[in-house]
């Protein structure tokens, strides 16, 4: 990739400009969905977002409770230059057991 391409992207509109618009902390709602159309769970949750790797990509921490047990969880989001393609790791202690999902 070259350096035009990253710097073209870190600018506003890119898609590094906007991963970095995504670092800090948050509070708010969770609302969890196993069915269309019906909500299983609604609970408090809070995180915090913060970049890695020169803003290539950030990793996203939160900590909440799903159906009344303590739920945390980490994905790391990036978008690859070379692809177009935006992409996810995710793992959390109730909805993956010892599986990883990309997405």
């Amino acid at each position: 990739m070259t350096d035009t391409a990253r710097e073209q992207s870190c600018a506003p509109g890119g898609a590094h400009h906007f991963l970095a618009q995504l670092v800090g902390t948050w509070e708010g709602t969770a609302r969890t969905s196993f069915e269309p159309d019906s909500v299983a769970d609604t609970a408090p949750i809070s995180g915090s977002i913060w970049s890695i790797f020169d803003g290539r990509f950030v990793v996203h921490e939160y900590r909440g409770t799903l159906m009344g047990q303590v739920m945390e969880g980490m994905a790391i989001h990036g978008y690859d230059l070379g692809t177009g393609v935006w992409s996810t790791i995710w793992i959390d202690s109730a909805h993956n057991d010892t599986a990883m999902m990309l997405s």
